[in-house]
Order: structure tokens, then sequence, then C-alpha cells
């Protein structure tokens, strides 16, 4: 039996599946979202606790496990433009963007992704890693989408129930700062529990950083069935 790279998460996951609606499914993947409540309906694949009970009994149907899990807190926390103005270190800690009336400390967000991912994601990891020999990968969440007009096109019904449209988009440069500090928590916490972080090729990003507009889903947040091809491709030839 031909081994399979098993890709499991959640909605990043989405565009895999929009990918193989068009496409062939390919028989050197298997792509799993792990189901949630949403509005009271379950909606995925497989709850994650069933997951980890189909790679303790069948790792051998595998030869790696791809996690696109979570990723979008960067997203929640950023995305609607906050009452009161701030801004943020750049990563080098040379300059600020955003609204100089306010500074936060980039610590400040680390502590938030770090309590967040540590209880929610990286608990659902750890039991994925824990369940199996096979090479677990962890892959970095999309970046922010640089559109504004896109953004508020059609927002996820999350954005729109927090007044997204009233209150506005926050500034690019903001949202992608905190972008970078959740995926330098989140490579730390793959560093702690023996994951492979894995970064994203060049070629989804623009020159800035942000999601390169090929690769726009219809949506705030998400990435489309072109990024999904992409992303086939190159796990294919980095993952064992």
């Amino acid at each position: 039996m031909k081994k399979r790279i098993l890709i499991i998460g959640d909605s990043h996951t989405h565009s895999f599946k929009r990918f193989f609606k068009i496409h062939s499914q390919d028989d050197d993947v298997e792509v799993l979202t792990f189901a949630k409540l949403k509005n009271d309906v379950l909606v995925g694949d497989e709850l994650p606790e069933d997951i980890v009970k189909k790679l303790a009994k069948n790792s051998d149907h595998y030869k790696s496990v791809v996690s696109f899990t979570g990723g979008n807190q960067h997203n929640s926390v950023s995305l609607i433009k906050h009452r009161e103005g701030f801004s943020i270190a750049t990563t080098d800690g040379r300059e600020y963007v955003g609204d100089p009336i306010g500074k936060l400390p980039r610590e400040a967000f680390k502590y938030l992704f770090r309590k967040g991912l540590r209880g929610g994601d990286f608990k659902k990891l750890k039991d994925i890693k824990s369940c199996t020999a096979l090479p677990v990968y962890h892959v970095a969440a999309p970046p922010p989408k640089k559109s504004t007009e896109h953004i508020l096109k059609r927002p996820e019904s999350d954005f729109v129930r927090k007044n997204i449209v009233d209150f506005g988009v926050t500034e690019a440069y903001v949202r992608l700062e905190i972008y970078k500090i959740q995926m330098e928590v989140t490579r730390e916490l793959c560093e702690e529990f023996d994951i492979t972080f894995v970064h994203l090729p060049e070629s989804v990003t623009d020159k800035d950083g942000f999601l390169a507009e090929q690769y726009y889903a219809d949506d705030a947040t998400h990435a489309n069935k072109d990024f999904a091809e992409v992303m086939l491709a190159y796990l294919k030839r980095i993952v064992e």
C-alpha cells in the first residue's frame, strides 16, 4: 500500500478540499478537517480525539503528518480596528508601525499567543505527536491580506457580528507585525514539542510579506485553491 501524507487542521485545510473538488484526488495525500461545533452544528470530518485514535491504529498507512491547525488567531486579534489607535514595534525594534498615540509592546502579544496556542492548537498537536512515531510538521499560517477593500467585501460571520464594517480594518502593516509575532511563538512551541515548523514558500507572499493577491480566497482571512496547489507541490518536496 502506498503511504500518504496526512494533512490535518482547521479552516486552512479547506483550500486543499476546494482544489481536490476540481482536480482528481491525489493518492499521495489525505486531508482531514477537525470537526467542531459551529452555530450548534458539527462541521468538519472527525473530532480531534478520533483523529488521534485513527493515527495510533493506522500509522503504517502514512509517511508523515502535516498540520494546518488553527493559524487564524492573528486575524481574530487584529483584523477589526480598535477604538483606540496603537502602534507596535517592528521585528527588529527599530521603528513602530500604526497610530503613534499609543505603543503596545510586542511581548504583550507574545504572551497572549503563547498562552492561547499552548492551551489550544498545541494541545492537539501534542496529542498527535504522542500517538505516532511518524514525523509531524506544522505549517505557517497564510499571512494577512493587505487589501482592506477585499477584506470588507465578504468578511466571515464572526467579524460581521463584531461590526467590522463600522469599526473598519486595522492598518495592514500593524496586522502583519502581529502575524509575525504569532509565527515567532509558533516556531518556539514547535521546537519545544519536537514538531518541525514549515515556513511558507516565498512565492505565496508579496514583496512585503502579505499573502499575494492571486492566492486570496473570497473571504477576509483564508487562502484559495491555487495556494493549495502550490503548497501540495512544496510539501511533497520537503516532508519525509
